[in-house]
């Protein structure tokens, strides 16, 4: 069953935020910084020279005090109370990288702090997310909990909660999905996204929020351990673990995120732990600076597969090991589920694409598929895969006996948790933000689920569209990349979901010469671009534009949506090229080059 409304690429379009010229000149003349790189400041609203400079320097000393977070003293004091008599410890955790990461941080905190404790992460294929009925059963039947502590879950759980709690057990949980109205009757709820809660930054991820907790609990002991080299050298390690989830959680890289992803890169490239050192050199990314790309693409995917391929204890495992040589062993088993998730993608996206080509409806606003025989543990890869090269929303479900199970990616500027609440009705469960979505339904609905979702979907494309757009930092012309403008740049570092490179705008660009197309599918065009005659020409490279290598130089002079970059080649000195994201017949000249 399909409701599949799809095409090429559409146009993409974009938009320059208004500037005021007086606030960009203080900004420049205040950081010490160009007019270019001060409008860009602008442009993303650092409007103030302070909050300006702690965005490109950021400091731990911006983070806010966890006790901020409704519940926090709560949570603190019960999980005190736990320790001092010696209680039995559940730490629950999400199978993906974000839950992951915060288990093993809380795992590390207590075994520091004396008080071992057990971990438990729920099986994606046969158990599901979070901590459902199933699960609580399973915790409650085994009768050696005092205490669950969830990471990443538990929000939404409130059917799960209510057994542990009526069965005697107390659950403290720490999440940052956007909370029901009606909260589960934990004896602690530590998420900055419940309504009532005022910590000024709301967007943490999941291993971020249990950061927050291990630092308020350390903030606990005794002035003397609290100063130890043993608890400093944790919450720097830690950091580390924070960034690996935040960035593969893809939550958005700005205010207390972009803090401890900037540290948090740097000790993770210098990590002692065996599991973490073992685990960059299966990557490919050992020895090397990091950046949330290598996290995303290289390192998070093996995390992932584990809990993708239903062996969610292995990569728990690894971050655990106590050597190296168990480290590597346990790399390479992370290695191999990699690589049987990978093939089962590639299996299920050709079999997506061919059903693509016959079933299109005409309409450009999202696939939603339903096939039995899919595993669902990756659907969300290739949903992810299918919106980025169609550029709408993707939904896949896996139809498996009497339950069936959904994941989803959206594009920017489509809520798609906020279309999948329109079909509650079909739904068992449902969880996630705006850009990913997974959800659990009976059989037996899906092909009605499937329907009311496509037109669901399509209505809300006509109302407002998306994905379409792009936002640009200024209008700047080729010659204005100057090489203090391109170091400049560097200080947006890192990189991504909320801070994207640096994008411009040029006009009237001529295109001299052929483009030539390369890479896989040969989809990626490489060729010259320049803005006024007299100038030298600017190597160029685009992905995705649906051009072929003749349309380009035909339909110039072009408006261009670019991001600039220094490319290096065997060390020597970098040389500028632009990687175009949209281009569009020109509506004026090129500028004067006087």
């Amino acid at each position: 069953m399909a409701a599949a409304q799809t095409s090429p690429a559409p146009q993409r379009f974009w938009r320059i935020p208004a500037a005021d010229p007086a606030r960009v000149e203080t900004l420049a003349a205040a950081l010490h910084v160009t007019l270019p790189f001060a409008r860009l400041l602008h442009s993303r609203g650092f409007l103030a020279p302070d909050a300006a400079r702690r965005y490109l320097r950021p400091e731990f000393r911006d983070l806010h005090d966890p006790h901020l977070m409704a519940d926090m003293e709560a949570a603190v004091a019960r999980i005190r109370r736990a320790l001092s008599e010696r209680q039995r410890i559940l730490v629950f955790g999400d199978y993906d990288v974000d839950g992951i990461t915060g288990t093993s941080l809380l795992q590390r905190f207590f075994t520091l702090a004396g008080h071992p404790v057990a971990a438990f992460i729920p099986d994606r294929l046969t158990e599901g997310y979070g901590l459902n009925e199933a699960s609580a059963e399973r915790i409650a039947a085994a009768g050696d909990v005092d205490l669950v502590l969830t990471v990443d879950c538990g929000v939404s759980d409130r059917a799960g909660v209510a057994l542990l709690k009526a069965r005697g057990i107390d659950v403290v949980v720490t999440d940052h999905h956007v909370a029901p109205p009606e909260l589960p009757p934990a004896d602690a709820l530590v998420n900055p996204m419940r309504a009532d809660c005022p910590y000024p930054f709301k967007r943490l991820a999941g291993v971020g929020v249990a950061f927050k907790l291990a630092v308020a609990l350390a903030e606990a002991f005794s002035p003397r351990r609290r100063a130890s080299d043993e608890f400093k050298d944790f919450l720097l390690e830690a950091t580390g673990l924070v960034a690996l989830g935040t960035v593969c959680d893809v939550v958005p890289l700005v205010g207390e995120n972009r803090v401890l992803v900037a540290h948090g890169l740097r000790s993770l490239a210098a990590s002692p732990t065996p599991g973490i050192r073992a685990l960059l050199e299966a990557a490919g990314v050992a020895g090397q600076p990091l950046e949330p790309v290598h996290l995303a693409f290289k390192v998070g995917p093996r995390i992932n597969a584990a809990g993708r391929m239903g062996c969610p204890e292995d990569a728990l495992a690894l971050l655990a090991a106590s050597s190296y040589p168990q480290a590597v062993e346990r790399a390479a088993r992370l290695d191999a589920l990699n690589t049987r998730r990978q093939n089962q993608e590639r299996s299920v996206l050709r079999q997506v694409e061919r059903i693509l080509e016959k079933e299109t409806a005409g309409l450009e606003t999202g696939i939603v598929l339903a096939r039995s025989g899919w595993s669902p543990g990756i659907l969300g890869i290739v949903a992810s895969r299918l919106a980025d090269a169609h550029r709408v929303p993707a939904v896949l479900i896996a139809l498996q006996g009497e339950h069936a199970r959904g994941s989803g990616r959206s594009v920017p500027g489509l809520n798609l948790l906020e279309v999948l609440a329109r079909c509650q009705a079909d739904l068992i469960t449902c969880g996630g933000h705006a850009g990913a979505v997974g959800f659990t339904l009976r059989t037996d609905r899906a092909e009605s689920f499937v329907a009311a979702l496509g037109k669901a979907l399509a209505e809300r494309w006509a109302a407002g569209g998306a994905g379409s757009e792009l936002t640009a930092d200024a209008e700047l012309n080729l010659s204005e990349l100057t090489p203090a403008l391109l170091r400049e740049l560097e200080d947006l570092r890192p990189h991504g979901e909320g801070n994207p490179p640096a994008l411009f705008v040029a006009r009237g660009v001529e295109v001299p010469g052929r483009a030539r197309a390369e890479g896989p599918r040969r989809r990626q065009l490489r060729f010259l671009v320049r803005q006024g005659a007299d100038r030298p020409p600017v190597s160029a490279v685009a992905l995705g534009l649906g051009l072929e290598p003749g349309e380009l130089k035909a339909l110039a002079p072009l408006d261009i949506a670019y991001v600039p970059r220094l490319v290096f080649h065997g060390g020597h000195r970098g040389t500028l090229e632009i990687s175009v994201r949209a281009a569009a017949p020109s509506k004026r000249r090129a500028p004067d080059p006087g």
